[in-house]
């Protein structure tokens, strides 16, 4: 447990310290314990022999993205690398962009605008130059010919076969990783693949199945919990995630700073749940029930907190650190 103190603030003897001075300076208190930790000969054993501890064996849990940027930002000062799952949807990525294109583009060869756009993609690596020279349409012509070939593969085999036919091709691999951001898209590109396939497999979906099915979900709202995008493949950086994306991952190195950091609004009315466990919604500022409303809506409130709390603790395999902070918030927290 590491203690964030008035002295350490510049604060005054009895007075809260207030909460964005907090935040800053936790930010940068985690990022030099993290690089303290690997700079410093620490060693994980991970059952099969010990080996140094790595960027990517730490993760850093917090609620808010503006956490996230001041922990990012902190480490990057100090020359540590670090990604952030974000739990956005990942059928609104890049990634899914590319696969509705090459999609597509099999279900229609014959339009050759279709073609040309899944050629610029990273399943099939050609590029802008090429097709501007494209004169006779010999590219155009290769390509829509491996797009029948791909359009077999999952008319006779399966989704999942067409899937590891693509990411699990060393050539799209090769040629993802050379760009900038590679590890994010190939990333993406084999999480949206196995979102498919498992569409594919529930819907008994054909290739005209599976491009609508990816049409219509990537405009229907939030993410289902199997497409929340996952961090970087291999990322070899200190992975910084939100509690609730953490849940059922284990890190031999982890760090909660920010849970000090709990605001309780008041405001004219309370969600809750009843005497008789149903979810409720109280307007009434002041009737009859209001008090024990508020106190019900208060505990409940809590104890999600106390389940944050506790989701948190049990991240780490090896080693945890947590922050604490004398903020206003602070008498709230967990």
């Amino acid at each position: 447990l590491r203690v964030l103190t008035r002295e350490d603030a510049e604060a005054s003897p009895g007075k809260d310290v207030p909460v964005g001075t907090a935040r800053g300076l936790v930010a940068a208190d985690v990022a030099a314990d993290v690089n303290a930790l690997l700079a410093g000969g620490a060693t994980f054993d991970p059952g099969d022999g010990a080996r140094p501890v790595r960027p990517g064996d730490v993760a850093v849990l917090v609620e808010r993205h503006a956490d996230a940027e001041l922990v990012q930002d902190a480490l990057a000062r100090l020359g540590v690398a670090a990604v952030r799952g974000s739990g956005t949807d990942v059928l609104q990525s890049p990634a899914a962009d590319h696969w509705l294109t090459l999609l597509a583009a099999m279900a229609a060869p014959h339009r050759s605008g279709l073609v040309r756009a899944a050629a610029l993609g990273p399943f099939l690596g050609f590029s802008a130059a090429d097709l501007a020279s494209d004169s006779d349409d010999q590219v155009t012509d290769v390509v829509a010919a491996r797009l029948r070939d791909l359009t077999e593969i999952q008319r006779d085999r399966s989704t999942a076969e067409l899937v590891e036919t693509l990411v699990g091709d060393a050539a799209v691999v090769e040629r993802v990783l050379r760009v900038q951001g590679g590890r994010r898209l190939l990333t993406d590109l084999e999480h949206v693949g196995q979102v498919l396939q498992q569409a594919a497999r529930d819907g008994g979906l054909g290739l005209a199945g599976v491009l609508a099915w990816l049409a219509e979900h990537r405009a229907d709202g939030g993410p289902a919990a199997d497409r929340s995008r996952r961090l970087d493949s291999d990322a070899d950086a200190v992975q910084i995630v939100t509690t609730f994306v953490s849940k059922g991952l284990q890190y031999p190195v982890v760090h909660v700073p920010f849970l000090f950091d709990r605001y309780v609004m008041e405001g004219d009315y309370l969600r809750l749940h009843d005497a008789e466990g149903r979810r409720a919604l109280d307007v009434g500022a002041g009737g009859p029930s209001w008090s024990e409303h508020t106190r019900r809506a208060k505990a409940e409130r809590a104890g999600e907190s106390l389940r944050l709390l506790y989701v948190a603790m049990t991240r780490a395999q090896s080693r945890l650190v947590m922050h604490w902070a004398p903020t206003w918030n602070g008498k709230h927290a967990a």
